[in-house]
């Protein structure tokens, strides 16, 4: 608006034209002002008058432009071009007119939901610097208070012009602090996106123009919207259909769920590999028969790959999912790395230990008793296992119920069914041998706790 007001010299006034003197300009200043703290965005109204002759001029020019297969929007390019001079001046100034478009109540709560997991998140807009303070401040993304105690806070605010006046260095010692964009030239946006990288930031932008698909290329994610344009939706990673915000904190939490599920199938898979190989090597170690045969070991790989290894995928978020900062380390870091460690070391002791006492203790075929029970307390050493890796979340996965209630079930058909003894080796055992087997594989669980504790308290 402020444009149009340089560019008019008189004013439309109940349909009389009247000379546009300074102070009733500074007046309409200070209403442009008013409006745009109450979240309007202002556009000032202004026309001019052209006689018949020159009309018929731009128009044999706009008709020339479509014919050469010009669309029509070249209409108001091919005035600006040829007449711009003579229509864009000495305007006759019309009036103020406000448009409210309040932000979604869900767009503030999935800002607070970023804010809390610790996404920092900007505002870019071509709109007044007031406009865009009192949308910032409605959204959360500004402190409410912060007109009334901006002295109090570091430079949150940046318009177009500042930006375009500050150098390289001056720009990146501040970019990190800056909140909101107001005024901003398209071409500004992908240096924006460029020194916050800089900076070390994943950087995601939403954007639905024509001007963001630069800086939706330069991004790191670049997110379109539904309603955008067709060049928009080629340079973006991601489209969100119903173009609201809060979709995009939606995403923000099932891909952390995701990322989260993959490392509780890791970390399943790597202490069961760990204790099944500390489990051999020991055992080919020691002056005892192998603790494994052959098939159980291709069986006890089917339930680490298996349905229980596959449910754990299927957890549900934690309860702290999205009050946590953005991970940028290792998926498997060097203390969970030590955890599943300690965890394989168990699973070994506690196989090989049992499988020790039953060839000293074992009555009748003690050979094949003792592998069908250093067997099948390795197989629940899995199950129990498994439960440890659940999510906090109270959402039940009943898949991975399921999973290890099945398993469980095809383990004692091994055991017991005849045909199925013989071609895993096994035999059928009795109701002590269950017991211990089962306080010995429980110890896992407890383990695992008392592994964290120490790993994370002392490491």
């Amino acid at each position: 608006p402020e444009i149009i007001l340089d560019l008019s010299d008189k004013i439309d006034f109940d349909g009389h034209i009247n000379d546009f003197d300074p102070g009733t300009k500074n007046e309409i200043m200070r209403e442009i002002d008013r409006m745009t703290k109450r979240s309007l965005r202002v556009i000032a109204l202004a026309y001019n008058k052209i006689d018949n002759e020159e009309y018929e001029k731009v128009s044999d020019l706009d008709n020339k432009e479509i014919e050469k297969g010009d669309s029509e929007i070249h209409r108001t390019y091919s005035m600006n071009k040829h007449h711009g001079e003579s229509f864009e001046k000495d305007l006759i100034f019309a009036g103020l007119l406000g448009i409210m478009d309040p932000p979604r109540a869900e767009a503030i709560d999935a800002i607070a939901d970023c804010q809390k997991a610790g996404i920092n998140v900007v505002m870019i807009t071509g709109d007044h610097k007031d406009t865009a303070t009192a949308i910032a401040m409605e959204l959360g993304i500004l402190p409410r208070d912060y007109y009334i105690n901006e002295k109090n806070y570091h430079k949150s605010i940046l318009t177009g012009q500042e930006l375009e006046d500050l150098t390289d260095e001056e720009y990146n010692e501040i970019a990190k602090d800056i909140k909101v964009y107001a005024r901003v030239y398209p071409e500004q946006k992908r240096r924006i996106i460029e020194v916050l990288q800089n900076h070390g930031e994943i950087v995601s932008m939403t954007g639905d123009g024509v001007n963001d698909a630069p800086a939706l290329k330069k991004a790191s994610i670049g997110v379109a919207m539904g309603s955008g344009t067709d060049v928009t939706k080629e340079s973006a990673d991601m489209i969100i259909q119903d173009d609201n915000f809060a979709t995009i904190v939606s995403s923000i939490r099932e891909g952390r769920t995701i990322f989260d599920n993959i490392k509780r199938f890791l970390k399943f898979q790597l202490s069961t590999n760990i204790g099944a190989i500390l489990t051999i090597t020991i055992g080919s170690l020691l002056p005892i028969p192998t603790p494994f045969t052959p098939i159980q070991l291709l069986w006890i790989n089917i339930i680490m790959d298996g349905p229980p290894a596959q449910s754990l995928g299927l957890e549900g978020p934690e309860k702290d999912i999205m009050r946590r900062p953005p991970e940028k380390g290792e998926l498997i870091n060097r203390k969970t790395m030590l955890k599943i460690t300690i965890s394989g070391i168990v699973m070994a002791i506690g196989t090989l230990g049992l499988f020790i006492y039953e060839l000293n203790n074992g009555v009748g075929d003690i050979k094949t008793k003792a592998i069908t029970v250093a067997f099948t307390v390795f197989v629940l050493y899995q199950l129990f296992n498994a439960l440890n890796y659940r999510s906090s979340s109270k959402d039940r996965n009943i898949t991975l119920w399921l999973s290890l209630v099945g398993s469980f079930i095809l383990q004692v058909l091994v055991i017991y069914v005849p045909f199925l003894q013989t071609i895993f080796k096994t035999c059928a055992i009795g109701l002590f041998d269950w017991i211990l087997i089962i306080i010995i594989s429980a110890i896992i669980l407890v383990t695992d706790k008392i592994a964290n504790r120490i790993v994370d308290g002392y490491i």
